[in-house]
């Protein structure tokens, strides 16, 4: 499946799964549910999302007709996607008491911007390459 996407989408990939992973290890040895729980469904569904930009965006490149309408939808789906995750991080943690409400929410919030972090963390590393070579 790597295969058909590009090398910046493969290093946003594997940056957001090593910080999905770190974020799910630091919550089960510190033993903060905030962290394993909300702050993990949350880096998931990030990744999910960045597959999905990218499968989207392709889509546009190579379907341009009604391209106004895709953009919309399928932006309005992603964000569609981040609410229904917010919605079951809240009805889990007050159905279950699995921890504090806000807190939580706060955490599930961190995760889904795992995909922008990805993104500075690529470029960043991406810069200092540039620079070192050009030294």
């Amino acid at each position: 499946m790597l295969e058909y996407f590009s090398k910046d989408i493969i290093k946003m990939l594997k940056i957001a799964i090593v910080i999905t992973v770190i974020v799910l290890l630091a919550g089960v040895i510190l033993q903060i549910k905030a962290l394993y729980f909300a702050c993990f469904l949350g880096c998931l569904v990030s990744v999910f999302n960045i597959i999905s930009l990218y499968r989207d965006c392709q889509r546009i490149m190579y379907f341009p007709d009604k391209i106004k309408t895709k953009v919309y939808s399928q932006f309005f789906r992603r964000f569609v996607i981040y609410g229904i995750v917010l919605f079951i991080v809240g009805y889990i943690t007050q159905k279950y008491k699995f921890g504090k409400l806000e807190l939580n929410m706060l955490f599930c919030g961190l995760g889904l911007l795992n995909f922008k972090i990805s993104l500075y963390l690529s470029v960043m590393f991406k810069s200092k390459k540039i620079g070192d070579d050009t030294v």
